[in-house]
């Protein structure tokens, strides 16, 4: 017996990706570099069965101390039967960034080597713990 998803995953596409190599930067100096990457989600209701979230990640390399700048948005198209509903909002909210992270983490990889720089992979993490924590610390303020 196959199992039934609830939640599926209609189409995905890049909405815009920008890199920028900071050309001032030493890459020959292998000194450790810190990358601390934003993350947003943001949820938009298309019909009662559907619903398109933007997974957006940014480096921005304001102070001009990393290899690069970089902004890669995807967004997926995703079907839930009555989505809005209390019980289900969750697995919008939770299960579609974790959906779309790895193909977020594979356009990072493939832009960052394609530069000819050292790729930077996005470790594995789970994204939708992140912004259940992020959503925890800003209602605790």
């Amino acid at each position: 017996m196959q199992a039934k998803s609830y939640l599926s995953l209609e189409r995905h596409i890049v909405k815009s990706m920008s890199f920028s190599i900071n050309e001032y930067f030493d890459f020959g100096k292998g000194t450790p570099i810190t990358i601390n990457p934003e993350f947003t989600r943001n949820i938009k209701k298309v019909d009662n069965d559907s619903v398109m979230v933007n997974l957006i990640f940014c480096i921005d390399n304001e102070n001009a101390d990393m290899p690069f700048s970089m902004e890669v948005n995807i967004e997926g198209l995703f079907h839930l039967e009555d989505w809005e509903h209390p019980d289900r909002l969750p697995l919008i909210r939770s299960n579609s960034v974790a959906i779309l992270f790895p193909y977020l983490r594979s356009i990072v990889t493939m832009i960052t080597a394609n530069a000819n720089i050292s790729p930077y992979v996005l470790p594995v993490m789970n994204i939708a713990a992140m912004f259940e924590q992020n959503a925890e610390s800003k209602s605790d303020n």
